[in-house]
């Protein structure tokens, strides 16, 4: 799969006991999904790409609070996996269940 060291450098990051095992989740399901080709770094989050064509983007919890900061964040990525051809019908957001350094 390429980009796997992507993975590896998200997983990096964490600098707390809790953070290591968001991160140790987050691999551990993405792993799970069938198929992977290759991970890569969109303005920040992780996007897991399926041979299907599907992009799966992995998110903090709470990028579910529907806040403007975040409906930006979004709106970015979205548009930014439009320009590399991945319609947004084709993208699945997976929550990671760990919190962003804004929470």
């Amino acid at each position: 799969m390429r980009g796997a060291d992507v993975l590896l450098e998200h997983a990096a990051m964490a600098t707390t006991r809790p953070q290591a095992f968001a991160a140790l989740i987050v691999v551990e399901m993405l792993g799970l999904l069938h198929d992977l080709v290759c991970v890569e770094k969109h303005h920040s989050l992780v996007v897991v790409y399926q041979s299907n064509g599907h992009a799966n983007i992995v998110l903090p919890y709470d990028y579910m609070s529907w806040t403007q900061s975040n409906l930006h964040k979004i709106w970015t990525m979205t548009r930014s996996l439009r320009a590399v051809d991945v319609s947004s019908k084709d993208i699945d957001f997976v929550l990671a269940g760990d919190l962003s350094d804004q929470s």
